[in-house]
Protein backbone atom coordinates (compact mmCIF):
# COMPACT_ATOMS: atom_id res chain seq x y z
CA UNK A 1 0.00 0.00 0.00
CA UNK A 2 1.89 3.39 -1.17
CA UNK A 3 1.57 5.77 2.05
CA UNK A 4 0.13 9.39 1.60
CA UNK A 5 2.58 12.22 0.73
CA UNK A 6 1.08 15.55 1.57
CA UNK A 7 3.31 17.07 -0.14
CA UNK A 8 2.07 15.89 -3.30
CA UNK A 9 -0.16 18.34 -4.40
CA UNK A 10 -2.40 17.02 -6.86
CA UNK A 11 -3.38 14.75 -4.14
CA UNK A 12 -3.77 17.94 -1.72
CA UNK A 13 -6.98 19.10 -4.37
CA UNK A 14 -10.22 17.90 -4.82
CA UNK A 15 -12.34 19.51 -7.30
CA UNK A 16 -9.96 22.98 -6.79
CA UNK A 17 -10.31 23.15 -3.32
CA UNK A 18 -7.83 22.30 -0.53
CA UNK A 19 -8.67 18.69 1.64
CA UNK A 20 -9.62 19.58 5.01
CA UNK A 21 -8.87 15.92 6.21
CA UNK A 22 -6.04 13.88 4.91
CA UNK A 23 -7.33 10.38 5.26
CA UNK A 24 -4.09 8.79 6.48
CA UNK A 25 -5.60 5.86 7.92
CA UNK A 26 -7.68 5.16 5.22
CA UNK A 27 -11.32 5.21 6.45
CA UNK A 28 -14.22 4.33 4.55
CA UNK A 29 -17.39 5.61 3.71
CA UNK A 30 -19.25 7.44 6.36
CA UNK A 31 -16.26 7.21 8.63
CA UNK A 32 -14.52 9.33 6.11
CA UNK A 33 -17.39 11.30 5.60
CA UNK A 34 -17.68 12.51 9.60
CA UNK A 35 -14.10 12.92 9.46
CA UNK A 36 -14.24 15.40 6.34
CA UNK A 37 -17.00 17.02 8.13
CA UNK A 38 -15.41 17.67 11.52
CA UNK A 39 -12.08 18.97 10.20
CA UNK A 40 -14.44 21.43 8.25
CA UNK A 41 -15.99 22.57 11.37
CA UNK A 42 -12.95 22.82 13.18
CA UNK A 43 -11.70 25.31 10.23
CA UNK A 44 -15.28 27.00 10.36
CA UNK A 45 -14.61 27.57 15.00
CA UNK A 46 -10.72 28.50 14.42
CA UNK A 47 -11.77 31.17 11.71
CA UNK A 48 -13.90 32.64 14.66
CA UNK A 49 -11.34 32.53 16.98
CA UNK A 50 -8.86 34.88 14.75
CA UNK A 51 -12.05 37.00 14.13
CA UNK A 52 -11.99 37.63 17.86
CA UNK A 53 -8.12 37.94 18.55
CA UNK A 54 -5.17 39.75 16.89
CA UNK A 55 -2.67 37.33 16.45
CA UNK A 56 -2.77 33.60 17.53
CA UNK A 57 0.07 30.37 17.31
CA UNK A 58 -1.45 26.86 17.04
CA UNK A 59 -0.90 26.74 20.73
CA UNK A 60 -2.83 29.52 21.62
CA UNK A 61 -5.54 28.51 19.48
CA UNK A 62 -5.83 24.81 20.82
CA UNK A 63 -6.00 25.96 24.59
CA UNK A 64 -8.63 28.64 23.27
CA UNK A 65 -10.75 25.86 21.66
CA UNK A 66 -9.84 22.28 23.03
CA UNK A 67 -9.44 21.09 19.54
CA UNK A 68 -6.24 18.64 19.15
CA UNK A 69 -2.98 20.82 18.09
CA UNK A 70 -2.63 18.66 15.07
CA UNK A 71 -5.65 19.72 13.79
CA UNK A 72 -5.34 23.43 14.80
CA UNK A 73 -1.72 23.19 13.03
CA UNK A 74 -3.68 21.32 10.04
CA UNK A 75 -6.78 23.74 10.02
CA UNK A 76 -4.37 27.18 10.18
CA UNK A 77 -2.38 25.69 7.20
CA UNK A 78 -5.59 25.64 5.31
CA UNK A 79 -6.82 28.49 6.26
CA UNK A 80 -3.67 30.46 5.23
CA UNK A 81 -3.64 28.55 1.52
CA UNK A 82 -7.18 29.73 1.31
CA UNK A 83 -6.00 33.39 2.08
CA UNK A 84 -8.20 33.25 4.94
CA UNK A 85 -5.33 33.75 7.50
CA UNK A 86 -1.46 35.25 6.90
CA UNK A 87 1.48 34.04 9.03
CA UNK A 88 3.31 36.66 10.39
CA UNK A 89 7.48 37.24 10.53
CA UNK A 90 10.12 36.21 12.53
CA UNK A 91 9.72 39.61 14.32
CA UNK A 92 5.92 37.91 15.81
CA UNK A 93 7.32 35.23 16.57
CA UNK A 94 6.65 33.92 20.74
CA UNK A 95 8.16 32.15 23.21
CA UNK A 96 6.12 28.92 24.21
CA UNK A 97 6.20 25.03 25.55
CA UNK A 98 9.43 23.88 25.96
CA UNK A 99 11.10 26.80 25.23
CA UNK A 100 10.95 27.09 21.62
CA UNK A 101 9.93 30.34 18.98
CA UNK A 102 6.48 29.75 17.62
CA UNK A 103 5.22 31.50 14.51
CA UNK A 104 1.57 33.63 15.25
CA UNK A 105 -1.19 33.93 12.17
CA UNK A 106 -3.79 36.35 11.95
CA UNK A 107 -6.77 37.38 9.89
CA UNK A 108 -5.95 38.54 6.69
Amino acid sequence: MKQTNLFDLPDLIQNGNQKSFYNTIHLHAAELKQFKADAKGQEKIILKVFEGCEKLTPLEVERRTGINHDSCKRAITNLTTQNKLIKLGKEDMILEAKGKMNHRWQIK
